[in-house]
C-alpha cells in the first residue's frame, strides 16, 4: 500500500512535470530556465541571446537604401552568422566617393581650400609674374607695371624690402588691393565695413568664400583679397624704413660717394645720386613733406628742398622749372619741379640727395 501511494504520487509528479519538459523542449535552442522555475522567454532575452544577429539585420536596414538596384557593393561570403547565410555591405571606395550635396540657392559648388596659409594666390585675378635682376627695387617695379608698392608688398608678403634679391619672382596683379587675414569672430560684413566696402565686392576677388545656408561664410585664419585697399601708412615703414620713392623715372647714371668729376677730372664726393631724364619730365615728391626752401645756385642750378617726417631732408637739383612755393605742403608723387640742365651740368638729369639730420646719406639705401 505504501508502495503504491509513492508510485502514484511519482506517476502523479511525472505526469505534471511533462508539460513543462514540453515547454522547455519548444525553446531549447533560444532560452534557458532558471533552475526550479519555468519562463517564458521575452523579446528582451532573444536580443541578449542573438544580438549579433539583431545589429547585422540593423546595419543591412540603413545601408540597403543607399545600394539601388544595382548593387554597388561588394559581396562578403566569408562572413556567416546564425540566421544569416550572407552579409553585404558597402565597398570602402564607395563610401569616400559619396557626394553628399548640401541644396544652395542656384550657385555653383565653391572648392574647399587646403592649407590656405601655404598658399600665396587665393584669388581670381589676372596677373603676371617677374624675376628681379639685380639692381631692381621694389619702386621700380611699381613704376615699371603701374601698380602700387602697397599691393606688391602685400601680396608678395614681403615684411622687409632689404630681404629682396635678384632672382625672386614677384606676382604682378593687374588689380590694386591687399591681403587681410580673417580674426576669430569676424564674419564677411564685419570685413566689408572694415574696409568701407559692400560684401558683394568681396565675392568676385575670393572664390574661397563658401555660401552656407544662403550666407557668404569665411573663417578665421583665411585669407582674403581686398580691393582697392592700402596697406596703413605705419606697416609700409616698418616693411620698407621711410618710404621714399624714386622721383623721376630714369636710369641713376651717377652713384653716391666718391666720384671723378666729369669735367674737371677731379676726385670729390658726390651727396646724391644723377637720375638721367629729358627737359621738362615731371620731377615728384620723393615722401610727403613741406618746401622749406626754393633757389639757385651755380652748382646746384635750380633747386628745391623739402622736409619730411622723421628728420629727413630732400634736395631736387639741375631743375628747368618748378611747381611749388616755399611753405607748400606737399604729397608723395605730387610734381613739383621739371627735369632740366641748369647749374653745374651738361645734360639734362636730376640730382637727388637725402640728408638725416646735418648728414647727408645715400639714396639708394631708401628708395624703393
Amino acid at each position: 500500500m505504501i508502495v503504491t501511494m509513492k508510485r502514484q504520487k511519482l506517476e502523479i509528479r511525472t505526469s505534471a512535470e511533462k508539460p513543462h519538459r514540453k515547454k522547455k523542449s519548444q525553446w531549447s535552442n533560444t532560452f534557458v530556465p532558471l533552475r526550479g522555475s519555468v519562463e517564458t522567454p521575452g523579446i528582451s532575452d532573444i536580443i541578449l541571446r542573438h544580438g549579433h544577429v539583431f545589429i547585422c539585420a540593423m546595419a543591412l536596414m540603413v545601408f540597403l537604401p543607399f545600394c539601388g538596384s544595382e548593387k554597388p557593393y561588394t559581396q562578403i561570403k566569408a562572413l556567416s552568422l546564425p540566421g544569416l547565410r550572407s552579409l553585404e555591405i558597402p565597398d570602402k571606395s564607395l563610401l569616400n566617393s559619396l557626394n553628399i550635396k548640401t541644396l544652395r540657392a542656384e550657385t555653383e559648388s565653391i572648392p574647399v581650400l587646403q592649407n590656405p596659409v601655404e598658399r600665396i594666390v587665393l584669388w581670381d585675378l589676372p596677373h603676371s609674374n617677374y624675376v628681379m635682376n639685380r639692381n631692381d627695387t621694389i619702386s621700380q617695379i611699381s613704376r615699371q607695371y603701374h601698380i602700387s608698392i602697397s599691393t606688391l608688398l602685400s601680396i608678395n608678403k614681403i615684411d622687409n624690402v632689404k630681404r629682396m634679391s635678384e632672382g625672386m619672382s614677384l606676382i604682378i596683379p593687374q588689380v590694386e588691393g591687399i591681403l587681410y587675414t580673417i580674426k576669430k569672430g569676424e564674419t564677411l560684413q564685419d570685413v566689408a565695413i572694415r574696409f568701407s566696402l559692400d560684401s558683394s565686392d568681396l565675392i568676385p576677388c575670393n572664390p574661397y568664400i563658401t555660401l552656407r545656408d544662403k550666407q557668404f561664410s569665411v573663417h578665421a585664419g583665411q585669407e582674403l583679397f581686398i580691393p582697392g585697399a592700402v596697406l596703413h601708412e605705419q606697416v609700409l615703414r616698418e616693411q620698407m624704413g621711410e618710404l621714399f620713392i624714386f622721383p623721376v623715372q630714369g636710369n641713376v647714371i651717377k652713384n653716391y660717394g666718391n666720384s671723378i668729376d666729369d669735367l674737371t677730372q677731379i676726385e670729390t664726393f658726390h651727396n646724391g645720386i644723377d637720375i638721367k631724364g629729358n627737359s621738362g619730365d615731371a620731377v615728384t615728391a620723393s615722401l610727403d613733406g613741406k618746401v622749406i626752401a626754393i633757389g639757385f645756385n651755380s652748382s646746384y642750378g635750380n633747386y628745391i628742398i623739402l622736409e619730411h617726417q622723421g628728420g629727413y631732408r630732400s634736395l631736387y637739383a639741375q631743375l628747368q622749372d618748378r611747381a611749388v612755393q616755399k611753405n607748400d605742403k606737399v604729397l608723395q608723387g605730387q610734381m613739383i619741379a621739371t627735369v632740366g640742365t641748369s647749374g653745374y651740368t651738361r645734360e639734362p638729369h636730376l640730382h637727388f640727395s637725402l640728408f638725416k639730420g646735418k648728414k647727408s646719406i645715400d639714396p639708394m639705401d631708401y628708395l624703393h
